[in-house]
Protein backbone atom coordinates (compact mmCIF):
# COMPACT_ATOMS: atom_id res chain seq x y z
CA UNK A 1 0.00 0.00 0.00
CA UNK A 2 1.79 2.95 -1.16
CA UNK A 3 2.24 5.79 1.75
CA UNK A 4 2.52 8.85 -0.49
CA UNK A 5 0.70 10.19 -3.32
CA UNK A 6 3.83 12.21 -4.82
CA UNK A 7 7.48 11.05 -5.01
CA UNK A 8 9.56 14.55 -5.39
CA UNK A 9 12.94 13.95 -7.33
CA UNK A 10 14.85 17.36 -8.25
CA UNK A 11 18.18 18.63 -8.10
CA UNK A 12 19.44 20.40 -5.75
CA UNK A 13 19.73 23.34 -7.32
CA UNK A 14 15.59 23.36 -8.11
CA UNK A 15 15.13 22.91 -4.29
CA UNK A 16 14.60 26.22 -3.01
CA UNK A 17 12.54 27.54 -6.59
CA UNK A 18 10.20 24.93 -7.30
CA UNK A 19 10.75 21.40 -4.83
CA UNK A 20 9.92 23.11 -1.86
CA UNK A 21 7.31 25.28 -2.64
CA UNK A 22 5.56 22.75 -5.12
CA UNK A 23 5.94 20.28 -2.25
CA UNK A 24 4.12 23.13 -0.09
CA UNK A 25 0.98 23.82 -2.51
CA UNK A 26 0.48 19.86 -2.61
CA UNK A 27 0.48 19.26 0.79
CA UNK A 28 -2.17 22.59 1.26
CA UNK A 29 -4.30 20.56 -1.06
CA UNK A 30 -4.42 17.43 0.69
CA UNK A 31 -1.87 14.69 -0.93
CA UNK A 32 1.06 13.06 0.74
CA UNK A 33 4.77 13.83 -0.35
CA UNK A 34 7.89 12.39 -0.04
CA UNK A 35 10.30 15.39 -0.42
CA UNK A 36 14.04 14.02 0.82
CA UNK A 37 14.39 17.23 3.67
CA UNK A 38 11.14 16.38 5.44
CA UNK A 39 11.38 12.87 5.15
CA UNK A 40 15.53 12.63 5.92
CA UNK A 41 16.61 12.66 9.46
CA UNK A 42 19.86 12.36 11.12
CA UNK A 43 21.72 8.37 11.06
CA UNK A 44 19.41 7.33 7.76
CA UNK A 45 20.99 5.99 4.96
CA UNK A 46 20.44 8.38 2.35
CA UNK A 47 20.11 5.68 -0.63
CA UNK A 48 18.31 3.14 0.85
CA UNK A 49 15.58 5.81 2.49
CA UNK A 50 15.16 7.13 -0.92
CA UNK A 51 14.46 3.37 -2.08
CA UNK A 52 11.89 3.58 -0.01
CA UNK A 53 10.24 6.68 -0.98
CA UNK A 54 10.44 5.78 -4.06
CA UNK A 55 8.94 2.26 -3.52
CA UNK A 56 6.29 3.86 -1.17
CA UNK A 57 4.91 6.65 -3.73
CA UNK A 58 2.20 6.38 -6.27
CA UNK A 59 3.71 8.98 -8.51
CA UNK A 60 7.08 10.40 -9.02
CA UNK A 61 6.97 14.40 -9.83
CA UNK A 62 10.05 14.50 -11.85
CA UNK A 63 11.57 18.41 -12.14
CA UNK A 64 13.32 18.19 -15.63
CA UNK A 65 15.91 20.73 -15.69
CA UNK A 66 19.63 20.75 -16.89
CA UNK A 67 20.72 20.67 -13.33
CA UNK A 68 18.87 17.45 -12.82
CA UNK A 69 20.23 15.85 -16.13
CA UNK A 70 23.63 16.93 -15.53
CA UNK A 71 23.93 14.80 -11.90
CA UNK A 72 23.66 10.87 -11.84
CA UNK A 73 21.61 10.55 -8.74
CA UNK A 74 18.71 11.99 -9.84
CA UNK A 75 19.11 10.46 -12.95
CA UNK A 76 18.97 7.13 -11.28
CA UNK A 77 15.83 7.96 -9.36
CA UNK A 78 14.19 8.67 -12.82
CA UNK A 79 15.42 5.34 -13.69
CA UNK A 80 13.78 3.88 -10.88
CA UNK A 81 10.52 5.29 -11.78
CA UNK A 82 10.54 4.67 -15.34
CA UNK A 83 11.29 0.68 -14.55
CA UNK A 84 7.53 0.55 -12.18
CA UNK A 85 5.68 1.79 -15.83
CA UNK A 86 3.73 -0.68 -17.54
CA UNK A 87 1.07 0.21 -20.42
CA UNK A 88 -1.26 0.67 -18.23
CA UNK A 89 0.45 2.33 -15.00
CA UNK A 90 1.87 6.21 -15.18
CA UNK A 91 3.66 6.78 -12.83
CA UNK A 92 5.89 9.64 -13.96
CA UNK A 93 4.44 13.28 -13.85
CA UNK A 94 6.74 15.32 -14.95
CA UNK A 95 8.00 19.15 -14.45
CA UNK A 96 9.80 21.33 -16.92
CA UNK A 97 11.65 23.93 -15.44
CA UNK A 98 13.63 26.20 -17.53
CA UNK A 99 14.31 23.73 -20.01
CA UNK A 100 13.14 23.35 -23.49
CA UNK A 101 11.80 20.48 -25.81
CA UNK A 102 15.04 20.04 -27.86
CA UNK A 103 16.90 19.63 -24.18
CA UNK A 104 14.10 16.61 -23.22
CA UNK A 105 14.68 14.93 -26.35
CA UNK A 106 18.62 15.31 -26.08
CA UNK A 107 18.72 14.43 -22.30
CA UNK A 108 15.92 11.74 -22.20
CA UNK A 109 14.06 10.78 -25.36
CA UNK A 110 11.74 8.49 -23.36
CA UNK A 111 10.38 11.68 -21.69
CA UNK A 112 10.35 13.74 -25.05
CA UNK A 113 6.22 12.29 -25.31
CA UNK A 114 5.40 12.92 -22.38
CA UNK A 115 3.35 15.98 -21.29
CA UNK A 116 4.63 17.85 -18.53
CA UNK A 117 3.58 20.93 -16.72
CA UNK A 118 6.24 24.07 -17.07
CA UNK A 119 6.84 25.94 -14.36
CA UNK A 120 7.34 29.23 -16.67
CA UNK A 121 3.29 28.97 -16.66
CA UNK A 122 3.53 29.52 -12.36
CA UNK A 123 3.42 26.69 -9.41
CA UNK A 124 0.07 26.78 -8.77
CA UNK A 125 -0.41 25.34 -12.39
CA UNK A 126 1.75 23.06 -11.77
CA UNK A 127 0.13 22.03 -8.81
CA UNK A 128 -3.27 21.76 -10.29
CA UNK A 129 -2.11 19.49 -12.98
CA UNK A 130 -0.62 17.25 -10.84
CA UNK A 131 -3.39 17.20 -8.69
CA UNK A 132 -5.96 16.73 -11.79
CA UNK A 133 -3.58 13.67 -12.69
CA UNK A 134 -3.25 11.47 -9.19
CA UNK A 135 -7.18 12.02 -8.84
CA UNK A 136 -7.41 10.48 -12.49
CA UNK A 137 -4.59 7.60 -12.47
CA UNK A 138 -5.79 6.89 -8.62
CA UNK A 139 -9.32 6.37 -9.83
CA UNK A 140 -10.48 2.99 -8.92
CA UNK A 141 -13.22 2.67 -11.95
CA UNK A 142 -12.90 4.05 -15.65
CA UNK A 143 -15.38 5.37 -17.95
CA UNK A 144 -16.39 2.51 -20.35
CA UNK A 145 -15.84 3.56 -24.05
CA UNK A 146 -18.49 1.38 -25.06
CA UNK A 147 -21.33 2.88 -22.50
CA UNK A 148 -24.34 5.00 -23.45
CA UNK A 149 -23.39 8.57 -23.23
CA UNK A 150 -24.66 9.60 -19.46
CA UNK A 151 -24.56 5.92 -18.54
CA UNK A 152 -21.36 6.54 -15.82
CA UNK A 153 -20.97 8.96 -13.21
CA UNK A 154 -17.17 10.57 -13.48
CA UNK A 155 -18.04 10.81 -9.83
CA UNK A 156 -18.37 7.16 -9.54
CA UNK A 157 -21.77 7.84 -7.39
CA UNK A 158 -25.21 7.22 -9.44
CA UNK A 159 -28.82 8.28 -7.88
CA UNK A 160 -29.46 10.62 -5.31
CA UNK A 161 -26.92 12.15 -2.90
CA UNK A 162 -28.11 13.47 1.06
CA UNK A 163 -26.91 17.03 0.88
CA UNK A 164 -24.05 16.49 3.82
CA UNK A 165 -22.33 14.27 0.65
CA UNK A 166 -22.58 17.32 -1.56
CA UNK A 167 -21.44 19.53 1.20
CA UNK A 168 -18.34 18.13 1.36
CA UNK A 169 -17.47 18.70 -2.37
CA UNK A 170 -18.90 22.02 -2.15
CA UNK A 171 -16.64 22.61 0.57
CA UNK A 172 -13.83 21.35 -1.02
CA UNK A 173 -14.24 23.49 -4.00
CA UNK A 174 -14.33 26.92 -2.20
CA UNK A 175 -11.63 25.82 -0.32
CA UNK A 176 -9.58 25.16 -3.44
CA UNK A 177 -10.86 28.56 -4.96
CA UNK A 178 -9.97 30.62 -1.95
CA UNK A 179 -6.33 28.82 -1.76
CA UNK A 180 -5.30 29.69 -5.17
CA UNK A 181 -6.83 32.88 -4.93
CA UNK A 182 -7.93 32.83 -8.54
CA UNK A 183 -10.92 34.35 -10.36
CA UNK A 184 -10.48 32.16 -13.37
CA UNK A 185 -11.08 28.72 -11.87
CA UNK A 186 -11.80 26.67 -15.39
CA UNK A 187 -9.90 25.75 -18.65
CA UNK A 188 -8.18 29.14 -19.42
CA UNK A 189 -9.01 30.38 -23.09
CA UNK A 190 -6.55 32.88 -23.45
CA UNK A 191 -8.58 35.59 -24.04
CA UNK A 192 -8.94 37.56 -20.93
CA UNK A 193 -12.34 39.16 -20.80
CA UNK A 194 -14.46 36.34 -21.70
CA UNK A 195 -11.92 34.17 -18.59
CA UNK A 196 -13.26 37.27 -16.27
CA UNK A 197 -16.38 36.83 -17.12
CA UNK A 198 -17.36 32.77 -17.28
CA UNK A 199 -14.01 31.79 -14.75
CA UNK A 200 -13.15 30.22 -17.54
CA UNK A 201 -14.46 26.78 -19.23
CA UNK A 202 -15.33 24.83 -16.79
CA UNK A 203 -15.63 20.54 -17.14
CA UNK A 204 -18.39 19.15 -17.69
CA UNK A 205 -20.25 22.09 -19.04
CA UNK A 206 -21.46 22.45 -23.10
CA UNK A 207 -20.18 26.15 -24.60
CA UNK A 208 -22.23 27.27 -27.97
CA UNK A 209 -20.40 29.08 -30.59
CA UNK A 210 -23.12 30.78 -32.74
CA UNK A 211 -22.51 32.95 -35.70
CA UNK A 212 -23.58 33.62 -39.54
CA UNK A 213 -21.19 32.47 -41.89
CA UNK A 214 -17.54 34.49 -42.50
CA UNK A 215 -17.80 35.44 -39.27
CA UNK A 216 -15.24 34.18 -37.46
CA UNK A 217 -16.43 31.53 -35.33
CA UNK A 218 -13.80 28.74 -36.53
CA UNK A 219 -11.27 31.50 -35.78
CA UNK A 220 -12.38 32.44 -32.22
CA UNK A 221 -12.63 28.11 -31.42
CA UNK A 222 -9.31 27.59 -33.20
CA UNK A 223 -8.01 30.45 -31.10
CA UNK A 224 -9.20 28.77 -27.94
CA UNK A 225 -8.28 25.26 -28.89
CA UNK A 226 -4.95 26.07 -29.74
CA UNK A 227 -4.41 27.96 -26.26
CA UNK A 228 -5.58 24.98 -24.42
CA UNK A 229 -3.17 22.47 -25.42
CA UNK A 230 -0.21 24.99 -26.19
CA UNK A 231 -0.12 27.15 -23.38
CA UNK A 232 -2.20 25.26 -20.68
CA UNK A 233 -0.55 22.14 -22.01
CA UNK A 234 -3.83 19.99 -21.96
CA UNK A 235 -4.97 18.00 -24.19
CA UNK A 236 -7.92 19.32 -26.88
CA UNK A 237 -9.63 17.54 -29.08
CA UNK A 238 -10.87 19.41 -32.05
CA UNK A 239 -13.43 17.78 -35.03
CA UNK A 240 -13.45 19.57 -38.05
CA UNK A 241 -15.75 18.81 -40.40
CA UNK A 242 -15.57 21.20 -42.34
CA UNK A 243 -11.86 22.12 -42.72
CA UNK A 244 -9.23 19.02 -44.17
CA UNK A 245 -6.16 18.53 -41.78
CA UNK A 246 -3.94 20.64 -44.05
CA UNK A 247 -6.08 23.60 -43.78
CA UNK A 248 -6.52 23.36 -39.86
CA UNK A 249 -2.47 23.11 -39.88
CA UNK A 250 -2.28 26.02 -42.05
CA UNK A 251 -4.83 27.95 -39.42
CA UNK A 252 -2.81 26.46 -36.57
CA UNK A 253 0.84 27.84 -37.54
CA UNK A 254 -0.45 30.85 -38.77
CA UNK A 255 -2.13 32.44 -35.88
CA UNK A 256 0.60 30.83 -33.56
CA UNK A 257 3.08 32.39 -35.38
CA UNK A 258 1.43 35.32 -36.76
CA UNK A 259 1.99 34.63 -40.35
CA UNK A 260 -0.43 35.86 -43.18
CA UNK A 261 -2.05 32.68 -44.32
CA UNK A 262 -1.78 33.33 -47.69
CA UNK A 263 2.07 34.03 -47.75
CA UNK A 264 2.15 30.72 -45.96
CA UNK A 265 0.21 28.78 -48.43
CA UNK A 266 2.40 29.97 -51.55
CA UNK A 267 5.57 29.52 -49.42
CA UNK A 268 5.83 33.75 -49.88
CA UNK A 269 7.53 34.37 -46.18
CA UNK A 270 10.09 37.05 -45.13
CA UNK A 271 12.93 36.04 -43.61
CA UNK A 272 11.61 37.00 -40.24
CA UNK A 273 8.35 35.14 -40.77
CA UNK A 274 10.48 31.88 -41.40
CA UNK A 275 11.83 32.53 -38.45
CA UNK A 276 8.44 33.01 -36.38
CA UNK A 277 7.50 29.67 -38.72
CA UNK A 278 9.73 27.56 -37.30
CA UNK A 279 9.10 28.63 -33.53
CA UNK A 280 5.10 27.97 -34.51
CA UNK A 281 6.11 24.69 -35.91
CA UNK A 282 7.70 23.64 -32.55
CA UNK A 283 4.77 25.05 -30.47
CA UNK A 284 2.30 22.97 -32.45
CA UNK A 285 4.11 19.75 -33.39
CA UNK A 286 4.93 19.58 -28.74
CA UNK A 287 1.29 20.30 -28.09
CA UNK A 288 -1.29 17.99 -26.91
CA UNK A 289 -3.50 18.56 -29.97
CA UNK A 290 -6.22 16.08 -31.87
CA UNK A 291 -7.56 17.02 -34.97
CA UNK A 292 -10.53 14.68 -36.85
CA UNK A 293 -11.40 15.89 -40.21
CA UNK A 294 -13.44 13.10 -40.98
CA UNK A 295 -16.95 14.16 -42.81
CA UNK A 296 -19.75 12.91 -43.03
CA UNK A 297 -19.31 12.13 -39.54
CA UNK A 298 -22.52 11.01 -37.33
CA UNK A 299 -22.47 12.27 -33.60
CA UNK A 300 -22.60 9.10 -31.90
CA UNK A 301 -18.93 8.78 -34.10
CA UNK A 302 -17.88 11.78 -32.30
CA UNK A 303 -19.30 10.30 -28.89
CA UNK A 304 -16.63 7.09 -29.62
CA UNK A 305 -13.85 8.82 -30.84
CA UNK A 306 -13.87 11.38 -27.91
CA UNK A 307 -13.73 8.46 -25.37
CA UNK A 308 -10.86 6.73 -27.25
CA UNK A 309 -9.00 10.26 -27.24
CA UNK A 310 -9.64 10.53 -23.57
CA UNK A 311 -8.06 6.56 -23.15
CA UNK A 312 -5.19 7.41 -24.96
CA UNK A 313 -4.53 10.97 -23.78
CA UNK A 314 -5.92 10.20 -19.71
CA UNK A 315 -7.64 13.50 -20.09
CA UNK A 316 -9.37 16.49 -22.15
CA UNK A 317 -9.08 19.93 -21.49
CA UNK A 318 -11.35 21.12 -24.62
CA UNK A 319 -13.45 19.29 -26.77
CA UNK A 320 -14.53 21.19 -30.10
CA UNK A 321 -16.99 20.24 -32.39
CA UNK A 322 -17.35 22.41 -35.75
CA UNK A 323 -19.87 22.69 -36.23
CA UNK A 324 -23.14 21.11 -35.71
CA UNK A 325 -25.01 21.42 -39.14
CA UNK A 326 -21.99 19.19 -40.75
CA UNK A 327 -22.98 16.43 -38.31
CA UNK A 328 -24.56 13.42 -40.84
CA UNK A 329 -27.83 13.15 -40.70
CA UNK A 330 -28.23 10.07 -38.16
CA UNK A 331 -32.10 9.20 -38.75
CA UNK A 332 -32.89 11.86 -36.04
CA UNK A 333 -35.71 14.47 -37.06
CA UNK A 334 -35.17 17.20 -35.01
CA UNK A 335 -32.70 19.81 -36.31
CA UNK A 336 -29.63 18.65 -34.74
CA UNK A 337 -31.69 18.39 -30.79
CA UNK A 338 -30.66 15.35 -30.03
CA UNK A 339 -26.64 15.89 -31.21
CA UNK A 340 -26.85 18.97 -29.29
CA UNK A 341 -28.31 17.33 -26.09
CA UNK A 342 -25.79 14.20 -26.17
CA UNK A 343 -22.63 16.43 -26.87
CA UNK A 344 -24.14 17.87 -23.15
CA UNK A 345 -24.04 14.46 -21.95
CA UNK A 346 -20.82 14.05 -22.96
CA UNK A 347 -19.58 16.68 -21.27
CA UNK A 348 -20.46 15.60 -17.99
CA UNK A 349 -19.41 12.43 -18.84
CA UNK A 350 -15.57 12.99 -19.99
CA UNK A 351 -15.50 15.67 -17.20
CA UNK A 352 -14.11 18.40 -19.85
CA UNK A 353 -15.54 21.34 -21.61
CA UNK A 354 -17.31 21.02 -24.85
CA UNK A 355 -17.25 23.80 -27.40
CA UNK A 356 -20.11 23.52 -29.89
CA UNK A 357 -19.82 26.05 -33.40
CA UNK A 358 -23.70 26.60 -34.38
CA UNK A 359 -25.61 28.65 -36.94
CA UNK A 360 -27.39 31.74 -37.01
CA UNK A 361 -30.45 32.36 -39.02
CA UNK A 362 -30.95 34.80 -41.73
CA UNK A 363 -33.23 36.40 -39.33
CA UNK A 364 -30.48 38.25 -37.63
CA UNK A 365 -29.63 39.92 -40.99
CA UNK A 366 -33.35 41.56 -41.68
CA UNK A 367 -33.16 43.50 -38.87
CA UNK A 368 -31.09 46.97 -38.25
CA UNK A 369 -29.28 46.40 -35.91
CA UNK A 370 -27.84 42.62 -37.40
CA UNK A 371 -26.33 41.42 -34.02
CA UNK A 372 -27.58 37.84 -33.57
CA UNK A 373 -30.17 37.17 -30.66
CA UNK A 374 -31.03 33.75 -28.96
CA UNK A 375 -33.79 33.40 -30.86
CA UNK A 376 -32.04 33.07 -34.15
CA UNK A 377 -29.67 30.08 -33.13
CA UNK A 378 -30.48 26.91 -35.45
CA UNK A 379 -31.52 24.12 -32.80
CA UNK A 380 -32.00 26.95 -30.77
CA UNK A 381 -34.37 25.31 -28.28
CA UNK A 382 -31.84 22.26 -27.55
CA UNK A 383 -29.22 25.10 -27.40
CA UNK A 384 -30.74 26.45 -24.81
CA UNK A 385 -31.67 23.82 -22.79
CA UNK A 386 -28.27 21.93 -22.54
CA UNK A 387 -25.74 24.40 -23.28
CA UNK A 388 -24.29 26.64 -19.74
CA UNK A 389 -23.00 29.32 -22.29
CA UNK A 390 -24.16 30.96 -25.69
CA UNK A 391 -21.90 33.14 -27.19
CA UNK A 392 -22.69 34.89 -30.36
CA UNK A 393 -20.25 36.54 -32.99
CA UNK A 394 -20.44 39.55 -34.55
CA UNK A 395 -18.35 42.14 -36.78
CA UNK A 396 -19.81 45.55 -37.72
CA UNK A 397 -17.57 45.83 -40.48
CA UNK A 398 -18.27 42.70 -42.13
CA UNK A 399 -21.38 44.29 -42.73
CA UNK A 400 -20.41 48.43 -42.54
CA UNK A 401 -17.71 49.39 -44.85
CA UNK A 402 -17.13 52.69 -42.43
CA UNK A 403 -17.62 51.05 -39.57
CA UNK A 404 -16.45 52.91 -36.44
CA UNK A 405 -15.03 49.59 -34.85
CA UNK A 406 -12.78 48.13 -37.63
CA UNK A 407 -10.63 44.94 -37.18
CA UNK A 408 -13.09 44.19 -33.62
CA UNK A 409 -14.98 41.25 -33.00
CA UNK A 410 -17.69 41.27 -30.62
CA UNK A 411 -18.32 37.96 -28.51
CA UNK A 412 -22.12 38.38 -27.08
CA UNK A 413 -22.27 36.33 -24.21
CA UNK A 414 -26.17 36.05 -24.57
CA UNK A 415 -26.47 33.34 -22.08
CA UNK A 416 -24.80 32.57 -19.02
CA UNK A 417 -26.30 30.43 -16.69
CA UNK A 418 -23.58 30.80 -13.64
CA UNK A 419 -23.01 34.32 -13.72
CA UNK A 420 -23.94 37.78 -16.04
CA UNK A 421 -24.12 38.59 -19.86
CA UNK A 422 -21.82 41.18 -21.49
CA UNK A 423 -20.08 41.73 -24.97
CA UNK A 424 -16.75 40.88 -25.19
CA UNK A 425 -14.77 42.82 -27.45
CA UNK A 426 -11.53 41.40 -29.46
CA UNK A 427 -9.00 42.48 -32.27
CA UNK A 428 -9.88 40.04 -35.21
CA UNK A 429 -6.73 39.80 -37.85
CA UNK A 430 -8.04 38.44 -40.76
CA UNK A 431 -5.22 38.04 -42.86
CA UNK A 432 -3.60 35.72 -39.95
CA UNK A 433 -6.57 34.20 -38.76
CA UNK A 434 -6.08 34.90 -35.10
CA UNK A 435 -8.01 37.08 -32.46
CA UNK A 436 -6.47 38.64 -29.71
CA UNK A 437 -7.42 40.73 -26.59
CA UNK A 438 -8.10 44.84 -26.57
CA UNK A 439 -6.35 46.76 -24.22
CA UNK A 440 -9.40 48.54 -23.32
CA UNK A 441 -12.15 46.86 -21.17
CA UNK A 442 -15.43 45.02 -22.38
CA UNK A 443 -18.73 46.78 -22.38
CA UNK A 444 -21.31 45.17 -19.81
CA UNK A 445 -24.88 44.14 -21.01
CA UNK A 446 -27.58 46.56 -20.11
Amino acid sequence: MARFDVFISHASEDKLEVARPLASLLLQAGLTVWLDETELVIGDSLRRKIDQGLASSRHGVVILSKAFFAKEWPKKELDALVARENDSTNVILPVWHNISAKDIVTFSPILADRLGARTDRGLHSVATSILQAVKRFGKSTSIDSDSAVGASNPRGHVGPKRTDQLMVEFIDRVAEVTEFNDEVIGVRTGLFDLDRLLGGLSPGELYVLGSRPSMGNTTVAVAVAAHVAISEGLPSLYFSLQARNQEMLNRLIASTGRIDRRGLTAGQLSDDEWKRLADAVDSVHNSPMYIDDSSPITIDEVLRRSKDVKEEAGAIGLLVVDSLEMLADDGQPDGGGTAVRKLGLLARELNCPVLLLAAVSRMAETRIDKRPMLSDLIAGEAIERNASVVVLLYRDDFYNRDSPSPGVIELIVARNRAGTTATVKLAFMKAIGRVENLAYPSTPSK
